[in-house]
């Protein structure tokens, strides 16, 4: 069977059943009150694996990709639809992205992101979000090679709105609300998700700090009936600095999440003229991929490229995954004037 229905079978009871039958200001101190205070259970390495919809964490975006997934602080960009609502505020022109991943075997990984201020203050957006696991035969203890049953689907979606405004010079907020969904043959899965951010700049620094607090929400329905399995609940904290006359962005993040330790993530960026950037990150979650000894100490580095043309920036990601085979990341983003 594919590594996608394994992984679908750990997170889903149903799907193992299945396969054996067929085998403002006042906003923003909110902000910093209640992102601070969730904290998550310190056994969240027991719960590996346990949350619904964890889809929602793979990195979408190639540049956020190759820089090993440290983005919370990353600003004016449209790709922050998917990491910190609070990052689009400061966009002065409407962005539109579109991303494309092959992860390994069938599973296929897309995304379309859209946003343009709407005032002075105020940006809005909108992103699509998709992963398809491709088709599995079809099984039963009568027919265990599935020769007479055909195949099957699974794939998730999540559909966002997204609101993001600036608080004076320095400080911007952001609120993302999230549909999501999941099928697997018949049986499905829905959700609402929201994600809360902010982010301070500090240019006397050439700092920013950001947090965020991800997938808070509830189950509307799940694949067995009166069951809604948790989402992948998670509080991010991240900075972004530049070096005083190099052209290098520097970032960090620090999350810790329902249904996994904490993790750490670190990133750069080195700016050609404007022209070409050069990235690079490790994601500490890499270590959850080696097993034996013997695995590369590889595991959790990322490379990319990005290349700007006028308008246009295109973006390239390369992240090793050990026995899961490599993925290739290409996003491609465009300024809308």
């Amino acid at each position: 069977s594919r590594c996608a229905g394994m992984t679908l079978m750990h997170r889903h009871p149903v799907f193992s059943s299945l396969v054996t039958r067929h085998s403002s200001l006042s906003f923003s101190a909110f902000l910093l009150l209640l992102v601070p205070g969730l904290a998550v259970p310190a056994d969240a390495s027991d719960r590996a694996g346990t949350a619904a919809f964890a889809f929602v964490k793979i990195t979408p975006g190639a540049r956020q990709a190759g820089m090993g997934g440290a983005c919370s602080a990353i600003g004016r960009d449209v790709n922050a639809l998917s990491w910190n609502p609070a990052g689009l505020a400061r966009l002065d022109t409407a962005q539109a992205t579109v991303a494309y991943t092959n992860l390994f075997q069938d599973v296929q990984l897309g995304f379309v992101g859209y946003a343009r201020p709407a005032g002075k203050m105020q940006v809005v957006g909108l992103a699509v979000q998709s992963l398809s696991y491709g088709t599995f035969r079809e099984t039963t203890l009568d027919d265990p090679t599935g020769g007479q049953h055909g195949t099957f689907g699974a794939a998730d979606w999540a559909m966002t709105l997204s609101y993001s405004r600036r608080v004076g010079e320095h400080l911007s907020v952001g609120v993302n609300l999230t549909g999501l969904y999941e099928r697997i043959q018949s049986y499905s899965a829905g959700a609402f998700a929201v994600d809360a951010g902010l982010q301070v700049r500090i240019p006397s620094r050439r700092l920013s700090l950001a947090a965020v607090l991800q997938h808070a929400g509830v189950g509307l329905s799940g694949f067995r009936p009166g069951r809604h399995d948790p989402l992948p609940l998670s509080v991010r904290a991240g900075l972004s600095y530049i070096p005083a006359h190099l052209p290098l962005l520097l970032t960090a993040d620090v999350e810790q999440a329902l249904d996994h330790t904490v993790a750490a993530r670190l990133g750069g960026e080195f700016d050609i003229r404007g022209l070409v950037f050069l990235r690079g990150g490790y994601a500490s979650t890499g270590s959850d991929q080696r097993v034996t000894p013997s695995d590369t100490r590889l595991a959790g580095f990322s490379t990319g490229i990005g290349v700007q043309a006028r308008a246009y920036r295109l973006d390239y990601a390369y992240v090793p995954s050990l026995r899961l085979g490599d993925a290739h990341r290409v996003s491609l983003t465009r300024s809308l004037r």
